[in-house]
Order: structure tokens, then sequence, then C-alpha cells
């Protein structure tokens, strides 16, 4: 096998990373492969800059100051950019590695036309602070998949905070700028692979989730992402294919199809208080959680066809 070299594509956004990056150096260092670690601050408020800029004095790392925010696709494909090595491995600045051969599973499942996601993972015990169980709840029962899960749907269970792909293959794809705000730019992303006939293999390398959120941050984010799932949708010319590719996607195109759009946003709209409460509160159940998704996936499609006509 000739010799490889990875170049390890960290963005951040008010996020300290010091910890992260000195984790991975230390395994990079016993890497046979030649490795680099490039961080990017998309933006960052001045205390956040001022901790992360410790990173500087670590060999083999970059690190790169935008002056302003430019999004989660933008700053990754500048990562991209910046890299000067042949593998690209994606890693959330909000992630904790939980193994100590994590840079080895990647190099060990390396080749030159192969995405490689090593998956999501969370802490077993969950946050102290119930107004923070939300997302955790949802990470555990949602996100934190094994291979063998996510193989079944290998384009539909991308995600973008842990993966390695080819330096030449992300070139042909790119992250799409257009996707602004929080949101699916990770799906639009895998739905290109997709379409390329880009082989996704999926391992159990698991990166572990460490942001924890309030219940209501996290909760404005998830509506948020659930317009932007629709905007994605646009940006791929409406093809069908990908509304099979997101649960939440083609529920709410099935219940528009069906006529029922209006009839489930009236049974939301009553319920929205008693489920904002239940959410923003101690013991978040997650019917609610998938209704408001729906309920916001609908509006944005309502929007979008109203755009569109006009």
């Amino acid at each position: 096998m000739p010799a490889q070299m990875i170049s390890v594509l960290i963005p951040v956004y008010n996020r300290k990373v010091v910890s992260l990056v000195t984790s991975l150096r230390n395994q990079a260092v016993k890497l046979p492969a030649e490795t680099e670690i490039v961080v990017l601050d998309d933006g960052s408020s001045k205390p956040f800059r001022t901790e992360n800029a410790l990173i500087l004095e670590m060999e083999g790392v970059r690190y790169v100051e935008l002056p302003e925010n430019t999004g989660r696709a933008a700053a990754r494909n500048r990562l991209a950019d910046e890299a000067v090595h042949d593998r690209l491995l994606f890693i959330d600045g909000d992630a904790v590695i939980g193994r100590e051969s994590f840079l080895e599973e990647y190099v060990s499942h390396s080749d030159e036309q192969t995405v490689v996601c090593g998956g999501l993972a969370y802490f077993h015990q969950p946050p102290e602070d119930p107004s923070e169980l939300l997302r955790y709840r949802v990470g555990v029962s949602r996100e934190c998949l094994p291979a063998s899960v996510r193989r079944t749907r290998p384009y539909g269970s991308f995600l973008s905070s842990n993966f390695m792909i080819p330096a030449k293959l992300f070139h042909r794809i790119r992250f799409d700028e257009r996707m602004k705000g929080y949101g699916h730019e990770d799906t639009l992303f895998g739905f290109r692979l997709k379409q390329e006939n880009i082989l996704v293999r999926h391992i159990d390398n698991p990166v572990i989730h460490g942001n924890p959120e309030t219940n209501r941050e996290y909760l404005g984010k998830a509506l948020e992402a659930a317009g932007n799932l629709v905007k994605a949708w646009g940006f791929t010319g409406y093809d069908p294919d990908f509304v099979q590719e997101v649960k939440l996607l083609r529920s709410a195109v099935g219940l528009r199809r069906l006529g029922m759009s209006f009839p489930v946003r009236k049974m939301v709209s009553l319920l929205r208080e008693p489920a904002m409460r239940n959410l923003t509160g101690p013991h978040p159940h997650l019917v609610f959680f998938d209704l408001l998704k729906l309920d916001a996936c609908l509006e944005a499609l309502h929007v979008a066809k109203r755009n569109t006509a006009g």
C-alpha cells in the first residue's frame, strides 16, 4: 500500500478545541501516515479565538481564522481548499475522541474510491442538568447507530461530523454553499454522493458528541433544520429520490399529497403550547419533538410552493 497522507479538518464556531486537537495530535504522531491538522475558526467570538490560538504552538497544526461566520457548508469547503494531503478527515469542533486507535482505524479503511463514515456516539451518562436532556435523548435514540444499521441506508445515514473522503472525490461534489443556517447540508452532500455513485463505507469508529445544549437551544436548531431540509430538496430540483432518503421529508410530502397538511398543522397548533412546555422542561417526550418538526417542514413546503408558483 502506498504511503498515505491525511489532512484532519476541524471547523469551529464558538467552541473550545484545544483538548480535541491535542487528542488528535497525540495519535497522529504515532501513525505511519503523514498527517496535518487544520482548524478553521468560522468567525467565533474573541474569547474562543483567544483560547483556541494556543494550538498555534503545536507542531503539525495549522489554525486559520475567518473574520466573520460563513456557514457550515462554506467552512468545510474552505478547509478542503486549505488541505495539502490526499485524504480529508472531517471532524466537528464539538467532538470528543473516545478511543486511542481513532486515526489508525481510519487509515486502515482508506482507499482512493471510498468515503468512510465513522459514526456518532454520546456519553453513557445523561447530562446532570435536566434542561439539557432533549439533545441527549434524540442523539441516543436516533443518531448513535452502529455501522450494521447505517449500512442499510448508506447515503441517508451520512453525517458530516466524522467522515473521511479522498480529496479528488470531495472536489467533485463539495458542500453546497447555498445552504445557510443550521442543518442538512450533510444530507444534501450524502445525496450528491449517491448521484455520483461514490461508494460510502460505514464503520464503527465514532466520535462522541461533546456539546451540551439546553432543550430550548436544541429545539430551535431542530426546527430551523426542518426548514433547511426543504431548501436542500429545492437545490436538487425537487428530485423525488431525495425525498426517499429522509423520513421527515417523506412524511411531510406524503401528507401534502393526501391533502392532510392543513388538518395536521391545525392539530399541531392546538398542541404547540403544551408541546413547547414539555420539550423545554425536564422530561421531554420525543413525540412532541417529532410533531413540531413535522409542522416546521410542512410550513417550509407551503412557503416553497408559494414562492415557486409566484
